[in-house]
């Protein structure tokens, strides 16, 4: 069970990255998402979940919660599960989380398209991933090196807010 100050706490960095990726909006697949979420996984561990569903359910009452928007529920806890996964493995290696964040940002597109077999095609699926390649070629990148510059930072500060506020740590 979550305290109080626990789920504020998640709220607040949900909401957080909601803010984040609109203000990068103009800037197509360079965004803070990724990164956050990884972040947020490695100090958090699973209750980064807590803060995918808020993301979400922000982000869809601020854009629609049109076809687009399902595939956000598969990307970013794959995203999460993923670094669930590997944590242990590479730690607080910041070139190790740069290259999964590269290989998740070119993977983003096929992983988005998955609800368009469901609720479109298959074949218009494929398309709307090749069609995407491009841009998922400049999300690998952003994403690399966003985790690249920025990551160690970000986690050694969110890991010392964690502890100096005591927002639990039995993850």
């Amino acid at each position: 069970m979550y305290k109080t100050k626990d789920l504020i706490i998640l709220a607040l960095l949900g909401a957080l990255m909601l803010v984040l990726q609109v203000m990068m909006s103009g800037i197509p697949n360079i965004e803070p998402v990724s990164f956050l979420l990884v972040i947020y996984t490695l100090v958090l561990g699973r209750r980064a979940l807590v803060v995918v569903v808020v993301f979400n359910f922000l982000l869809g009452l601020v854009s629609g919660m049109g076809t687009w928007w399902f595939g956000y529920w598969i990307v970013w806890p794959i995203l999460v599960l993923v670094v669930l996964l590997f944590r242990k493995i590479i730690k607080e290696n910041f070139l190790g989380w740069s290259i999964i964040s590269g290989v998740f940002g070119m993977l983003f597109g096929a992983l988005y398209s998955i609800p368009y077999i469901f609720t479109v095609s298959t074949t218009f699926a494929l398309t709307y991933w090749i069609n995407g390649i491009p841009y998922d070629l400049i999300h690998m990148v952003g994403n690399y090196f966003i985790m690249l510059m920025l990551g160690k930072r970000v986690y050694n500060l969110l890991k010392n807010l964690v502890a100096k506020y005591n927002l639990g740590t039995k993850f």
